[in-house]
């Protein structure tokens, strides 16, 4: 018997997040395989599209970034014409831990299927949520739980089937097709195709219950994942926090003050004068950063580490020319900062 392992609830296992729909940028993958399994069942890509902003080409493209209220644009086009309701099952099932990239690999290289929930729910921002998602033990069993936090209205259980068929696939996957549900509750009445979630999902589905959740055998928490890699996990988790720091400052106030910042190096503008730019106040200012997740400070040393390790890798400035370009009195104090925020020296970024 697999011995289940103990649980620190104190890591992040449940994502809130009430950004505007239109800051909230993510990667194209979800209204990638969306927009493919309507396409497999013969609606028209620029259907699937239609008013949402995002042309055909775009979702095959890595750098495209795709907004909450457009994603929700493609499931609503689906929604309204698709002559396939299986079609959010569908989409779901198709994905893989390729599909969501670095956030899927490092799931894949996690020690335990536990670890890689603890990792999912970690990051879980990086695949840009629609729903409130979170875990949770009761009596023998573990659970995922969907909870709709935008107000979906009819979208609601679109979205609930891509997540779900979606948790589904990636977890046989990683697992190697250990991991088996042992029920799925879904709030909604049972429709007519209910028939399709119990072949997609893989077990008995429970429809009209006061919650939308996915139930399974705790032991399975404590499942060795087969290509389970020390290595490539820390790499993973690193790249992750990146990705996750920069989507942070890539919209709202943190943004702001960042393009403020950078217009002015060597000369940075304090907190006040950065927020009378804004029209705004400090204290407001600073309550609207905690709310990304960031401080003034923080933004500072970005842009400061940033600008560093151009200099070094693009030019022949001197370390004290360097160090007085991002705000440094001398080069020691700028070497130490560096080692702090990079945990390498300055000389190591030096151009060849």
């Amino acid at each position: 018997m697999t011995k289940v392992p103990a649980i620190d609830f104190a890591l992040p296992l449940r994502e809130q997040d009430s950004a505007d729909l239109d800051e909230r940028i993510y990667g194209p993958f979800e209204s990638r395989l969306l927009v493919k399994a309507a396409t497999a069942v013969g609606m028209a890509p620029e259907d699937a599209l239609r008013g949402s902003h995002i042309k055909p080409d775009q979702l095959r493209e890595a750098t495209t970034r795709v907004s909450a209220r457009q994603r929700l644009a493609v499931y609503r086009n689906i929604f309204e014409h698709c002559s396939d309701a299986t079609v959010f099952l569908r989409a779901g099932n198709a994905a893989t831990v390729c599909s969501f990239g670095i956030w899927g690999y490092a799931l894949m290289s996690s020690s335990t299927y536990l670890d890689a929930t603890h990792m999912a729910f970690k990051y879980l921002k990086l695949t840009g949520p629609l729903l409130e998602k979170s875990f949770d033990l009761e009596g023998n069993l573990a659970m995922f739980e969907a909870r709709d936090r935008l107000i979906l209205g009819p979208l609601l259980q679109p979205v609930i089937d891509f997540w779900f068929a979606f948790t589904v696939r990636i977890s046989k996957e990683i697992t190697q097709n250990a991991f088996i549900p042992e029920y799925v509750e879904i709030s909604n009445r049972a429709p007519a195709h209910a028939d399709a979630y119990e072949k997609l999902l893989g077990c008995p589905v429970v429809f009209g219950s006061n919650r939308s959740r996915i139930c399974f055998n705790q032991e399975i928490l404590g499942i060795e994942l087969p290509r389970a890699d020390t290595l490539s996990f820390q790499i993973c988790d690193e790249l992750c926090s990146t990705m996750l720091q920069e989507m942070k400052m890539a919209t709202g106030p943190a943004c702001e003050v960042r393009d403020l910042i950078v217009r002015t190096p060597s000369d940075f503008p304090s907190l006040s004068e950065v927020a009378n730019r804004l029209y705004t106040t400090p204290r407001t200012l600073r309550r609207k950063r905690a709310d990304q997740g960031t401080s003034y400070q923080q933004i500072l040393n970005d842009v400061r580490k940033s600008l560093a390790i151009k200099f070094l890798r693009e030019t022949r400035l001197s370390m004290d020319e360097i160090a007085e370009r991002v705000g440094f009195s001398d080069s020691r104090n700028f070497r130490q900062a560096f080692k702090k925020w990079t945990d390498t020296t300055p000389s190591s970024h030096r151009a060849h």
